[in-house]
């Protein structure tokens, strides 16, 4: 009987073959067995290439599964059956006030963090300044004796790298908390770093952080073993920016639709977009808004996420690579009735699991850094 936990904080990779099955927490054991070869899973490259990373059960190892979070599965007999044991609510709530939700997050929180902070060897925290990581390196403030050991990382450099740097407020917070507090500027050779990156992620995943997480555990590594984290603060309180699409889309389809298609859709097409200041940022969003704005909820949410479009994609490709999309496939099965639930719902599946969680995991044991998200 093989599990895995409720949201994928931990990887489990199988592959059956010839009446046998294998099982690991990295590929590169199950690429040890005489019954399997490297090969490239075509699906698999194709979403890869449209989100950054591979829904589960699917690997970029061809005959390599991943079991999806929250999925039990029995072998028996030289076959396998699995199934789901849990899932998010698909309903919201609505008879609980505010000020009682807020009450029972914090409860929840705190005794969280209180049985995340279980542990007989020297324990950190990583701040970035945010309100997830703040908000945890409170609460262990109150309750460990002595200062907590904080870990913060910034890029040098002017422009992205500049808009882009939250020193300042994880200062302030390590202030506030009288932490123990380190904080280090990178400007990281990435030539350097990828091989040995893709050695431990082993899957590619095409997310920055990958290569902060391996530097501030690098940092983290010198004086704690056990870390914790603020991962999965956006996914559980709606903290990115496409999570508005819904709330300005209904605003945005009041506008009469020759307005929408003659004017504003054109007029994104040409605005300049790119990270390295707050008003490009902005641009950026604009434009993705709007191009999206006509499309049903499942295209658009894609749309806010897609590194390269579907289309894009199958031109470079073939249609073959996207017959059998993962991410399609949860998108397609999400019945939750509310709006905003349905978005939530879906990046637990997807990028939660199989990017955030999964790359903060390989990433930190890279550096024999156990890390905890009490989130």
């Amino acid at each position: 009987i093989l599990v895995r936990d409720g949201l994928g904080q931990k990887p489990l990779y199988i592959a059956e073959k010839d009446g046998y099955l294998a099982f690991a927490s990295e590929v590169k054991a199950l690429l040890t067995l005489p019954l399997l070869r490297a090969g490239i899973d075509r699906s698999a490259l194709g979403e890869y290439l449209s989100l950054g990373y591979c829904t589960a059960p699917r690997t970029l190892f061809a005959g390599i599964r991943k079991l999806p979070p929250a999925a039990r599965l029995v072998w028996e007999n030289g076959s396998a059956r699995s199934e789901r044991y849990w899932a998010l609510p698909d309903s919201v709530d609505q008879s609980v006030p505010a000020d009682d939700w807020a009450r029972q997050v914090r409860r929840e929180l705190e005794r969280s963090v209180d049985e995340h902070l279980v542990s007989d060897v020297p324990l950190g925290a990583f701040l970035s300044g945010g309100l997830d990581s703040s908000a945890i390196v409170g609460l262990m403030a109150q309750r460990i004796a002595g200062p907590v050991n904080t870990y913060s990382i910034g890029y040098g450099g002017d422009g992205a790298a500049a808009h882009y740097n939250e020193l300042s407020f994880a200062a302030e917070v390590a202030k506030r908390f009288a932490t123990r507090h380190t904080e280090i500027l990178v400007s990281p050779d990435l030539a350097v770093l990828m091989p040995k990156l893709l050695w431990h992620l082993e899957e590619p995943i095409s997310d920055g952080a990958a290569v902060t997480t391996y530097l501030v555990s690098q940092l983290a590594r010198k004086s704690v073993t056990v870390i914790l984290s603020g991962v999965g603060g956006d996914e559980l309180f709606a903290g990115y920016p496409r999570y508005l699409g819904a709330h300005y889309g209904r605003r945005y389809r009041m506008i009469p639709r020759w307005l929408r298609r003659g004017v504003l859709q054109p007029l994104a097409g040409v605005l300049p977009s790119g990270r390295q200041n707050r008003l490009m940022d902005l641009s950026r969003y604009a434009k993705r808004f709007v191009q999206a704005g006509e499309l049903d909820w499942r295209q658009q949410y894609r749309s806010y996420l897609e590194i390269a479009s579907s289309a894009r994609v199958g031109h470079l490709l073939g249609s073959d690579y996207l017959a059998d999309d993962g991410f399609a496939a949860t998108v397609a099965e999400e019945r939750a009735d509310d709006e905003l639930l349905r978005l939530m719902r879906v990046d637990a599946q997807t990028q939660l699991a199989e990017d955030l969680l999964l790359l903060t995991d390989k990433i930190t044991m890279a550096e024999s850094l156990e890390c905890r998200v009490p989130f």
